[in-house]
């Protein structure tokens, strides 16, 4: 899983599941909450090069726009998540921050618990 600072900074530790291995993307230092963190600044091309030499192909990411856009941009992100949850807010993250590109997204499914929905897209390229 690949979480930006801000989103890793509000997360409870409890949060943090230990069969799961987690990077977070920051220029800044931080303390880690568990021993499955791993702090990093690399870019996202430079990051998944690494973890595809692991073996590692599959990537979540929960991160704040910038953490998103980078890896819109470098073409990293094929699927999308989105929950629709029963607040308004007066402010807020967007999801991604304004880029010059724009994609074509394909609903794959929908899923509705309590009060809330999740949409599954595929980012058509």
């Amino acid at each position: 899983m690949v979480v930006g600072r801000k989103t890793y900074e509000l997360m409870p530790k409890d949060e943090f599941q230990k069969e799961c291995q987690y990077y977070i993307f920051t220029h800044s230092k931080i303390d880690l909450k568990a021993p499955n963190i791993k702090a990093t600044n690399e870019d996202p091309a430079t990051f998944v090069k690494k973890l595809k030499n692991k073996n590692i192909n599959q990537i979540m990411i929960a991160g704040g726009s910038q953490l998103n856009t980078a890896f819109l941009k470098a073409n990293f992100i094929d699927e999308i998540y989105l929950d629709i949850e029963p607040y308004l807010l007066g402010k807020g993250i967007p999801l991604f921050q304004p880029i010059d590109t724009e994609c074509e997204l394909k609903l794959l499914s929908k899923k509705v618990e309590n009060s809330t929905i999740q949409l599954h897209y595929k980012v058509i390229k």
